[in-house]
């Protein structure tokens, strides 16, 4: 396993990525929304190596697409959607498409439905030919986090 493991996460505002960042560096659920202005980057210890989690804001205001398309360089991509959403389920196929358009190389895509631990609203997306992975989460109340990071540590 190398020393850093870059991970990109994208999917709609208000999805839950930082909250998923936040839960996976500090064991922290913050009640308080606070959208993503362009990127952030966070450097995770895990194990012996180091995640580098880059998060794109989910609003295309802040000029995702051109950031996607200077660097593609990380070894998965995390889609996340929320599972109460139906807008942000809808958008599954607009960041693929994004995704898709911006790589020119193989690399893992793993679906993560976040606010599991709410009523579903939306279908279940199964895994296919496009998914590596998925899992089903709670940031709240910090399920699955952690084996989203394992798979990636342990069979990426």
């Amino acid at each position: 396993m190398s020393a850093t493991i870059k991970v990109l996460i994208v999917g709609d505002a208000g999805v839950g990525k930082t909250t998923f960042i936040t839960m996976q560096e500090r064991n922290e659920f913050n009640t308080a929304y606070i959208s993503t202005q362009g990127m952030v980057t966070k450097n995770i210890p895990y194990g012996n190596t180091t995640f580098t989690v880059s998060e794109f804001a989910g609003q295309e205001k802040y000029g995702f697409k051109q950031k996607f398309e200077l660097n593609f360089d990380y070894d998965a991509i995390i889609l996340m959607y929320d599972t109460t959403s139906k807008n942000s389920y809808k958008n599954l196929g607009f960041w693929l498409d994004i995704i898709n358009s911006s790589i020119t190389t193989s690399i893992p895509l793993i679906l993560v439905r976040n606010k599991c631990d709410l009523p579903f609203k939306q279908p279940v997306v199964e895994p296919n030919s496009v998914y590596t992975k998925s899992f089903d989460v709670s940031t709240k109340n910090n399920d699955g986090v952690k084996e989203v990071f394992d798979y990636i540590y342990n069979d990426l």
